[in-house]
């Protein structure tokens, strides 16, 4: 039996430390929904050239279509 590896620890500049694996879900085989990922950022007043590059134009196209069923 192995002993299993402690996890990497970030510590940024005001001492606060986490693993970074609890951020990233993706690495876990989990990933919230693209709609309910759409959803958030709209809600959040995000605009498409705010948010990652591999999401920006199915997000344009998701903003487009909320503003023409008039969903605000």
């Amino acid at each position: 039996m192995g002993r299993k590896k402690k996890p990497k620890l970030i510590i940024d500049e005001q001492g606060r430390a986490w693993d970074p694996d609890d951020f990233f879900l993706d690495s876990h085989g989990v990933e919230a929904p693209m709609r309910e990922r759409l959803e958030k950022l709209r809600e959040d007043g995000f605009t498409p050239e705010q948010v990652s590059i591999d999401i920006q134009e199915r997000y344009r196209k998701y903003l487009e279509r909320m503003a023409m069923s008039g969903k605000r």
